[in-house]
């Protein structure tokens, strides 16, 4: 059987937009039939030069000192 190739152009759209890596791998679950990890798309989005996941301070529930 033939392996399904991950769709680059859907993938980095939807990376572009802001979704997780984790929410990524669910899509390609659902639409694609691709069962992937969230480690693979972030190895997918190094590969091709993506800039990284960035942190986001606004899920922490206290105050931090810079």
């Amino acid at each position: 059987m033939p392996r399904k190739v991950i769709p680059d152009n859907e993938v980095e759209q939807l990376l572009r937009q802001g979704l997780s890596q984790v929410r990524v791998s669910e899509i390609l679950r659902e639409e694609f039939h691709i069962d992937v990890t969230p480690h693979v798309i972030s190895m997918w989005r190094r590969r091709r030069g993506l800039p990284k996941v960035k942190a986001r301070p606004d899920i922490i529930p206290w105050p931090v000192r810079t």
